[in-house]
């Protein structure tokens, strides 16, 4: 530093090595913040001091690096980019062949991927910071453990989404090795107090599950005393309201390891009751899933398997895409359930089709037994995947030929918010939707819908266009298509007649098109919506043959005067005209 800068600089440095702790994690930061590029070192001092063990300097140092991170070092609008994924051949290209851009550019690079390697271990640091808060529910104070429950409270509600994160840390604590009944206590405790909802379904049957684990394993020993029996009970009594019945009913027998006929033939109705969109198709299926993955009698689960891909010919697409993945899922463990071979007729003539045979045909399947034991869907033939095949949505026809093919169906999204017609419908609107507030709380609220990467860009962008049709999921590509078409269109018109081609996009986002819907949609304060569109035409058509006698008489006091019959107006074509363009923006 030159001049005035020298004292600073050198009383910093004299601080850095002679001051407290908490003095050299303050000139850390400043310095950090001043130039973050050459103080990658002190970063890295900073992070470990983190993993220390003293709680003030550990505190300390969480608030600097995260308002460092938050505001200066992060990117705000793309992940961190290592080096060995840089485009090195075109450096010269993106520097300008500039000597002195191109070493800028490198040390960038450098100190990008640098910084992602530091910022990974602080997020490891904050998962271990987790386990060690987590494990202080063991310690022998008593008021030291009250504050560390109060802690993990205050971090459920805080941050909702780590509720399933803590509850399995938690865990891992009670059903350790050698672990005290003391510590069990504090941590069952702990869990009784953390606020679920109706939407915390996955929270809520894990909670149950680790309540009868533990009520199980004390009882094996012979540790249950009365005091922690009586948190077991509350904590019980606390979760079942959150759960459904059926599903209390088969955490249950799964903890006495006996699961009746009757149980069955309930879920075996139940499939039947559930609704399109309906809340509960999520955790019924998650049941499903787990019941059959743990039923042992193979014609039973064929039951299960045929009727679910019955419903999925008559339901919605997301609840087609979401049976299909849980059938994918289930043949990865049994694969023996499904058995693909070619039919022959009795004329001896080989059909093409392949048909999905479970044993023979001799007995007819019953689908609308009560048990779906004596069923007889393992001696039917399973012909829904070929209508599935041909599902009018594209992934659901993909879905049901990879299951055909005995091919995994790989898909990370959530196909009950993926496939919706909601979903569907939002890639049409060309406009960007308006910012909602998000609650930073969170309480009860379920997680907002994250699209992919590819389905966040908007269809009218030029990255978007420029994506290649690999890239496209199956259900857009006809989207795809067609934006790519009108860019081609666009590109290849000349400045004259660029003029005439139909943008839609325009029309949509014209200040006249807002005005229509504004005048003919419900605002917040117009109280009962209602409008009389055959009364509203009729009086746009009065007002039309009035302007047009009114334009006869000019047109005829016009041709008088001038005695040319040729000039007059065809005012009925542009009348035609009109009525038709008022009618489509009525629609």
């Amino acid at each position: 530093m030159s001049g005035g800068s020298d004292p600073e600089a050198s009383w910093l440095n004299t601080i850095l090595t002679r001051g407290t702790a908490l003095d050299r994690i303050s000139v850390m930061q400043l310095l950090v913040q001043r130039s973050p590029v050459h103080s990658l070192s002190h970063l890295t001092q900073l992070l470990s001091i983190m993993q220390k063990k003293n709680p003030r300097e550990t505190s300390s140092v969480l608030e600097a690096l995260k308002m460092l991170f938050n505001d200066h070092l992060l990117p705000p609008s793309r992940k961190l980019i290592p080096l060995n994924i840089r485009p090195f051949e075109n450096l010269k290209k993106l520097s300008g062949g500039n000597e002195e851009n191109l070493r800028r550019r490198l040390v960038l690079w450098k100190f990008e991927s640098d910084l992602k390697k530091i910022y990974e271990k602080f997020v490891s640091n904050l998962e271990r910071l987790l386990s060690m808060l987590v494990n202080k529910l063991g310690h022998p104070n008593n008021k030291f453990v009250n504050k560390v429950c109060g802690y993990l409270i205050q971090l459920c509600r805080r941050q909702p989404n780590m509720r399933p994160v803590i509850v399995r840390e938690v865990e891992y604590l009670i059903f350790r090795k050698n672990v005290a009944c003391r510590t069990q206590l504090h941590a069952i405790s702990f869990l009784s107090q953390i606020q679920i909802t109706r939407l915390d379904f996955d929270c809520a049957s894990s909670l149950l599950r680790i309540y009868f684990g533990l009520f199980r394993e004390l009882v094996a020993k012979g540790k249950l005393d009365d005091k922690i029996l009586s948190v077991l009970l509350s904590a019980t009594n606390r979760v079942i309201p959150f759960l459904k019945g059926i599903t209390i009913y088969s955490d249950l027998l799964v903890f006495s390891g006996m699961v009746p006929d009757r149980f069955y033939g309930a879920l075996y109705h139940k499939l039947l009751c559930i609704h399109n969109h309906s809340s509960q198709e999520r955790p019924l299926l998650s049941l499903l899933y787990n019941v059959l993955k743990m039923d042992s009698v193979d014609s039973r689960v064929i039951a299960f398997i045929k009727r679910l891909l019955q419903l999925s010919l008559s339901r919605s697409a997301c609840f087609a895409g979401a049976s299909l993945i849980l059938l994918s899922r289930l043949f990865e463990t049994r694969p023996n359930l499904l058995i693909f071979t070619t039919f022959v007729d009795s004329l001896q003539m080989v059909i093409s089709v392949l048909f999905i045979v479970i044993r023979n045909d001799t007995i007819i399947y019953d689908p609308y037994s009560r048990n779906p034991v004596y069923a007889s869907a393992d001696r039917s033939v399973a012909a829904e995947l070929l209508l599935l095949a041909k599902h009018y949505h594209p992934s659901i026809a993909i879905f049901a030929s990879n299951l055909m093919a005995r091919l995994r169906i790989r898909y990370d999204g959530d196909p009950l918010m993926n496939f919706t017609s909601m979903q569907f419908l939002d890639r049409f609107v060309y406009k960007n939707p308006r910012k909602k507030k998000v609650d930073e709380k969170g309480h009860g609220f379920r997680k907002a819908y994250n699209p992919s990467v590819i389905k966040k860009l908007p269809v009218t962008s030029e990255a978007y266009v420029m994506k290649k049709r690999d890239e496209i999921p199956v259900d857009e590509r006809f989207i795809h298509r067609y934006t790519a078409m009108q860019a081609s269109i666009k590109k290849e018109a000349t400045f004259d007649g660029a003029e005439d081609v139909f943008n839609d996009i325009e029309s949509v986002n014209s200040e006249e098109f807002d005005m229509l819907l504004s005048h003919f949609e419900p605002g917040d304060n117009s109280g009962y919506f209602e409008i009389d569109f055959a009364k509203e035409f009729g009086r746009e058509k009065d007002c039309r043959k009035r302007k047009r006698g009114t334009d006869d008489f000019q047109e005829n006091s016009d041709s008088c005067c001038d005695n040319d019959s040729s000039d007059t107006i065809d005012y009925e074509g542009d009348q035609v005209n009109s009525e038709i363009i008022f009618e489509f923006s009525l629609i």
